[in-house]
């Protein structure tokens, strides 16, 4: 009477989503009939590389907006302070010594800002977490930064910084000591 039902309410896990549309396919190639939302998965990941091109995006635009603010913000204030550094100049401060005044003053702020950026990560992400606390199993997160990222971060914005600085320090070369007897 009770014929066999085959795999019928047998359920195949994978690693990930992106595992489900191939092995469905080589089950089919097989003779296994299977049930899987192939469709569905294939809309989702379409969406996935959709949004992380967008936000690839805007944090190659945020990036390059954040790089020019940093040489104008450097470079007008090197503009600004042309006279007190002529005067270092005519004192008799090097041309080398000048020349670093805006690559600490770059590196300074880049790095002070990385540390607010850092703060503000981990509020939200506590803030993040907790929320979808509900949701996830003991020890799972949502949102979490590895911190071998943070060391990439931290090392890339100070050689951002270091490079941004540069023209404006090239600048402070250029000003000759004399420029200061002139204000006088």
């Amino acid at each position: 009477m009770l014929s066999r039902s085959g795999f019928r309410g047998f359920r195949l896990y994978t690693r990930s989503i992106d595992d489900v549309v191939p092995l469905a396919r080589e089950l089919k190639k097989s003779g296994i009939e299977v049930i899987a939302q192939t469709e569905s998965i294939e809309r989702v990941r379409i969406l996935d590389r959709g949004l992380t091109n967008i936000f690839r995006l805007v944090a190659v635009v945020g990036i390059a907006g954040g790089i020019a603010a940093l040489i104008a913000s450097l470079y007008a204030a090197v503009e600004r302070k042309q006279q007190e550094l002529s005067v270092m100049r005519l004192i008799g401060l090097s041309r080398l010594n000048v020349f670093l005044f805006p690559i600490c003053q770059g590196i300074t702020m880049a790095l002070m800002s990385m540390i607010v950026a850092m703060g503000g990560y981990f509020l939200l992400s506590a803030v993040i977490n907790r929320v979808f606390s509900s949701d996830l199993e003991m020890g799972e997160r949502i949102c979490e930064l590895p911190p071998g990222y943070l060391v990439i971060g931290t090392a890339t914005t100070a050689v951002v910084a270091l490079l941004s600085s540069s023209f404006a320090a090239w600048r402070t070369t250029k000003i000759d000591p004399a420029e200061a007897l002139r204000y006088e």
